[in-house]
């Protein structure tokens, strides 16, 4: 948990948007499934979660410690069938990995949008292939329950019925397209055909209007038993990566130990693609996936560094044989990590390119995960990030003690990135793990809870009331900005609604909010900010009252009538121990919640 002079709770809302849930004060938890005895289940959980958190055997005393309750409670239990026997599961390795204590930030540019397409307009002079993404439109595939299904096709056509593009829907149910990468995506009607389980259904989207679009399929999908799980590493291994090779192989065995023990068991595969550059040793070498553990960590134990010499390194080849020369399966879930210090070469003349390469692996439903190694310049990072956003995977970078943005190569040790404040350095290994338990999570009904990541602290006695909520809106308006699912241009006609409050006693302090909200809008070059009396006044014709003012239908015929393309709505509430406003940035043209974010304000600040 990062602390600042405020308290605000950053929300990302590319997840909400294509359909997946956002919990807030007023959601209404689903009925709970049928389970077992309370005292049963949850021993279950925690046995469970015991097998994945076991210490090493050197560390367990060689007296085994009679039954306590619980045991005894399960043992019971089974012997009784009213369980299932206890999992067998795959043998434990003799000794646990260590994780090396690699450190490393992440940044997902899917989630933080429009703060991924200023960072692409900012560097578009460095040396990397471009590629039009500004217009996205993300589809998500569910059941009659709600549920993803992954490795649907989805093919686009032309009002002449000639195919555009094709995807495959990712374990969460979710595929990308872009109308911006070719002007022959630009045409209206596109129609997309998407087929599941021999099912098809059709729809005529406008690429100009829609961003979220859901395809609900009849019936319920398949079960997964098992999730057939395909991870590959895809490394450089030329002389510059020496240093880092050693940890990374003790990294990705401490990576491939936790997967390989998931209480969910999933059916795992691993595989590498080692590539260095022409005139070494070799260009590619591939290893291909392996389902036995020890003779992973044999070939992993084989990996050297060596050659190279010039700083770009032919990731391009390495991209085409991870994806067409390793057996990848068709079901379950796949993902790709590239680990590199250096760009590739884009003065070979390949056929063959990163943006081919990223352009199959997303209409093959494989994820890349780009991670930066140490001295990673300006250009690697902006390919790495390409990659990555296409595939919807994520860009890792190892850091060195930093804490903000840095600038790579040039003999650094830092990896470039230019992510803004929106990470936290953790163990590489942990980044990994938990990417992967999400992942498995949308195909087993387990799902992997997370930490709120917010900004907290309490203001003290003589703290300057207004510079505390400066700075608390001032983070408010940089996340509905950086984390909008769509590209904001500067000037953006906007209105700011008044916030709305169930609870009489809330009142004044949601105007003296609102005023200091709206003096932080009209600061932003992003926003032009229409006159709040004349809002005021379309709110009084329209006899709408504060608790209307978080409806999205109602805001946009407000914002319609004022000529605003944007609208702020927020809604105040008492929460627990604080304030919380929660706030909402609205497309008006469509109606679609673009970010949401949520404060948490200290009482004290408005008395």
């Amino acid at each position: 948990m990062k602390k600042l002079v405020i308290g605000i709770l950053a929300v990302g809302v590319f997840g909400l948007l294509a359909c997946a849930t956002l919990k807030v004060a007023e959601e209404v938890p689903p009925p709970a499934p049928a389970k077992k005895p309370a005292d049963i289940e949850e021993i279950i959980a925690r046995e469970a979660e015991m097998a994945d958190m076991a210490p090493p055997p050197s560390e367990v005393s060689e007296e085994a410690p009679p039954l306590g309750t619980e045991a005894k409670v399960l043992k019971k239990a089974r012997a009784e069938g009213a369980l299932p026997a206890a999992r067998p599961g795959r043998p434990r390795t003799a000794t646990r990995p260590r994780s090396p204590g690699v450190k490393a930030g992440a940044a997902d540019d899917n989630r933080q949008f429009n703060y991924y397409l200023n960072y692409l307009e900012r560097f578009s002079h460095l040396n990397g292939l471009k590629l039009d993404i500004s217009n996205r439109i993300v589809f998500k595939a569910v059941d009659d329950e709600g549920k993803s299904i992954p490795n649907c096709l989805l093919s686009f056509k032309d009002p002449k019925g000639k195919t555009l593009a094709e995807r495959r829907t990712y374990a969460d149910g979710r595929a990308m397209f872009f109308p911006s990468e070719n002007k022959k995506f630009s045409a209206q009607g596109i129609n997309v055909r998407a087929t599941c389980y021999q099912k098809t259904i059709e729809q005529v989207i406008d690429p100009d209007r829609e961003k979220t679009v859901e395809l609900k399929f009849p019936g319920k999908r398949e079960d997964y038993k098992n999730v057939p799980l395909d991870i590959a590493f895809l490394l450089d291994t030329t002389g510059s990566m020496g240093d880092e090779i050693a940890r990374l192989k003790q990294t990705i065995e401490v990576i491939h130990f936790q997967i390989s023990q998931l209480s969910s068991a999933p059916d795992v595969r691993f595989g590498m693609v080692l590539y260095r550059d022409r005139g070494d040793e070799y260009v590619t070498k591939v290893i291909p996936f392996i389902s036995e553990m020890e003779d992973f960590k044999a070939e992993l134990a084989k990996v050297r560094a060596g050659g190279g010499g010039d700083t770009p390194e032919d990731l391009q080849s390495g991209l085409q044989d991870a994806l067409n020369k390793l057996d990848w399966r068709r079901r379950g879930i796949r993902l790709l990590f590239t680990v590199a210090d250096a760009p590739p070469h884009l003065d070979y003349g390949q056929q063959y390119t990163y943006l081919d390469a990223m352009k199959e692996g997303a209409s093959r439903a494989i994820k890349f995960v780009s991670i930066g190694a140490s001295g990673l310049p300006n250009n690697g990072e902006y390919v790495f990030r390409q990659l990555a956003q296409y595939t919807m995977g994520i860009f890792v970078f190892l850091t060195y003690g930093e804490t903000g943005e840095a600038e790579g190569g040039g003999g650094t040790v830092a990896v470039s990135h230019h992510t803004g404040s929106n990470w936290q350095a953790e163990n590489l290994d942990t980044i990994v793990v938990r990417m992967v338990k999400t992942e498995l999570s949308y195909l087993t009904d387990q799902p992997v809870t997370e930490g709120e990541d917010y900004f907290e602290t309490t203001p003290s006695e003589d703290a300057d009331r207004d510079m505390v909520l400066n700075d608390l809106f001032s983070q408010a308006v940089k996340q509905l900005l950086d984390y909008s699912i769509v590209r904001i241009e500067e000037r953006t006609p906007t209105v700011l609604m008044p916030v709305s409050v169930k609870e009489e006693g809330l009142k004044a302090a949601s105007e003296l909010l609102e005023d200091r909200l709206a003096i932080v809008m009209f600061k932003s070059p992003q926003f032009q900010m229409l006159e709040r009396e004349n809002i005021q006044q379309l709110l009084s014709e329209m006899s709408l009252q504060l608790t209307d003012l978080f409806d999205e239908q109602k805001t946009i015929e407000v914002g319609r009538m004022a000529g605003a393309k944007l609208a702020v709505i927020s809604k105040l509430y008492q929460g627990k121990k604080k304030l919380e406003l929660f706030l909402k940035l609205v497309r008006i043209e469509t109606g679609e919640i673009i970010s949401v974010t949520l404060a948490k304000i200290d009482d004290r600040l408005v008395k």
